[in-house]
């Protein structure tokens, strides 16, 4: 499955242009879109009552911040059915259906991320960047509902 990740609203994924000169110590120029996926926001995980645990942000969001990356096991849609069988019992588990054929299960191996927990009023949304050739899922502030410190 490669690293196709999440197609974002308009189905394209900003890609990286930037040429770097040979023997150049440094990566792209401040301009480059993708350099929002090496800073993130300053998050803590929390304990959320019967939801679990959930992250929240530890300083102000604008609108379009970089919460952080969505990471774990890329699966195929029968490994997924059969994981999701493995965790029929679980509380909670954490994969995300990213496409008909395609989910990241973060449940045993993921970052902070996927302790974010579900809304029907989002505060954020996930994007696909290109980052050196590579996609990557973040999960960005939308329309600066997560606003204030200590929003979930």
């Amino acid at each position: 499955m490669g690293s196709d990740w999440l197609a974002s609203a308009s189905g394209d994924a900003p890609v990286c242009t930037y040429e770097l000169d040979e023997g150049a110590g440094r990566g792209c120029e401040e301009g480059c879109l993708n350099r929002s996926l090496g800073a993130t926001l300053a998050t803590a995980v929390i304990d959320c009552g019967r939801k679990g645990v959930g992250v929240i942000a530890l300083e102000d969001a604008a609108e379009g911040c970089l919460v952080g990356e969505y990471v774990g096991e890329l699966l195929g849609r029968q490994d997924a059915q059969l994981r999701s069988q493995l965790y029929r019992d679980a509380r909670h588990s954490c994969m995300m259906q990213i496409n008909n054929d395609a989910v990241i299960d973060a449940t045993r191996i993921g970052g902070r991320m996927r302790f974010v927990n579900h809304s029907c009023d989002p505060n954020c949304q996930v994007e696909k960047w290109c980052v050196r050739g590579q996609e990557r899922c973040g999960l960005f502030v939308i329309a600066n509902k997560l606003g204030k410190t200590g929003r979930q």
